[in-house]
């Protein structure tokens, strides 16, 4: 078997993230000059100069950090493979709220916690029964999930115990 990342889905997956990426950091970089020129031009101005630098500032700075949190997601995929195991969907977050979805993976005996599924998603593993992963279950490193079919990737966590208790 080959890495997650030689995976043609993955890698389709992988240069959307950091297209969006890149797109951030033009924006923030246009938005930091304009608020430079526009704090040269004294009077009010200058007020929504600073705003814009500082808008563009944090943007910025939220896209160094999803780079940096693509570099570790990178070679996660790169050193696993998509395994390809029977689960069983034990807890959905309230209707309504984000949260994590608590999945048993049935093969390893081992409970994740994915972020981000739809009620479409968690439907659809709940009548299918089956879920691709990709990392160490047994570490503290980072773990996505798929429908083996289906083109986005969630991240997962390895939840408390407690956690599982309270849900399950």
């Amino acid at each position: 078997m080959s890495p997650a990342a030689d995976d043609e889905r993955t890698a389709r997956h992988e240069k959307a993230k950091d297209r969006a990426f890149i797109g951030a950091l033009i924006i923030a970089g246009a938005l930091i000059g304009i608020g430079i020129v526009l704090i040269s031009w004294r009077g009010a101005w200058a007020f929504l100069g600073g705003f814009l630098f500082l808008f563009g500032g944090s943007i910025g700075a939220a896209s160094l950090i999803g780079f940096t949190y693509r570099r570790k997601a990178r070679r996660v995929l790169e050193s696993h493979e998509w395994m390809t195991t029977p689960v069983k969907v034990l807890a959905r977050p309230k209707s309504g709220r984000n949260g994590r979805t608590i999945i048993e993976l049935l093969d390893p005996g081992q409970y994740i916690a994915v972020t981000g599924l739809s009620p479409e998603t968690t439907n659809r593993i709940e009548r299918e029964g089956v879920l691709q992963y990709a990392g160490d279950l047994g570490g503290t490193s980072m773990i996505f999930v798929r429908v083996p079919d289906g083109e986005e990737i969630y991240v997962a966590v390895l939840p408390r115990d407690r956690d599982v208790a309270r849900e399950g």
